[in-house]
């Protein structure tokens, strides 16, 4: 076995107990153990085939050959909730070193496991960190999860090569299928660039084809004792010829002022909304009373590609 080989090896049993160990300081404490960047370097080389830069070098963290060029890469890496993992900021990123791209690893923080790596030019970042009205931003160059998938796009796990591995999917119709809620705030934070969309303001639901409507279900404390002035609902109709994603930017203080004609459960203290895919009555809620219409916010809407 070569000097390189034994090296690798070592490595990853080392990173693999520092895992264990930053999963389970998490646990107790809440608090990350300090461990993320070096991780989340390790899982892009591992999943992206790139080969690490020495340490402490200035400009970037990994490259790879590819088509007669070098790709040069900052590694970032955050970990986070599964089921809120584009909640936080990207580690402050210096765009004025010489290097191609910024990726992002997200990283299970029950594992510090891989959950998805997203990639972004070098441009782009540069120029969301010098826009406007943002202190984070232009002076300590961080941005939110969000905001850096808005300029990205998800380079791991492929969607491609997910179905391909899935006997299940593999010969559906892509129209045909469910949407996950995590892909769902993925897609909007991309293509609906002037909302804020985050896993904690955002409602989604696949259409109910049978009715014809899409199912959403409130807390209660969400509308009587909000934190955020605007709840964001994303409503993918998947039907065939008609796959397209529709996102609703609502005013908290609309639907309290519209929550004597809903439907609110007692059993659980949720409003539950039944809006029409109909062209006829486009998002106007059918199960209550008052059938409120929520179309006056629809902000952004986009095929699935």
């Amino acid at each position: 076995m070569s000097g390189e080989a034994v090296d690798q090896a070592t490595i990853r049993e080392i990173l693999s107990a520092a895992k264990v160990l930053a999963a389970r300081y998490f646990a107790l404490t809440g608090k990350p153990l300090g461990v993320t960047g070096e991780v989340a370097e390790f899982e892009a080389a591992d999943k992206l085939g790139l080969t690490l830069a020495p340490p402490r070098y200035p400009d970037y963290d990994g490259f790879r050959n590819s088509n007669g060029r070098t790709e040069r890469h900052q590694i970032k890496g955050r970990a986070v909730d599964p089921s809120d993992r584009y909640r936080g900021r990207v580690p402050s990123i210096e765009y004025d070193r010489e290097f191609d791209s910024v990726t992002l690893v997200l990283l299970d923080r029950s594992s510090y496991s891989a959950l998805e790596i997203w990639q972004a030019s070098r441009e782009a970042v540069r120029d969301r960190l010098q826009a406007p009205g943002s202190k984070a931003r232009n002076e300590r160059n961080s941005m939110a999860i969000s905001q850096f998938i808005s300029i990205a796009r998800k380079i791991w796990p492929e969607q491609c090569r997910e179905r391909a591995a899935n006997p299940a999917v593999r010969n559906i119709p892509v129209a045909q299928q469910k949407m996950t809620r995590e892909e769902a705030i993925s897609r909007a934070a991309r293509h609906c660039r002037s909302a804020d969309i985050r896993a904690s303001t955002t409602h989604f639901s696949n259409i109910n084809a049978s009715k014809n409507v899409w199912w959403l279900d409130i807390p209660g404390q969400r509308i009587t004792n909000p934190t955020f002035t605007t709840m964001h609902f994303l409503l993918y109709d998947g039907r065939p010829n008609r796959p397209e994603f529709h996102h609703l930017a609502v005013p908290i203080m609309y639907i309290r002022q519209s929550i004597g004609g809903l439907r609110i459960r007692t059993d659980n203290n949720k409003v539950s909304l039944e809006l029409s895919a109909e062209t006829s009555n486009l998002f106007q809620d059918v199960i209550g009373t008052g059938r409120v219409s929520f179309g006056q916010f629809a902000h952004c809407q986009f095929s699935r590609p």
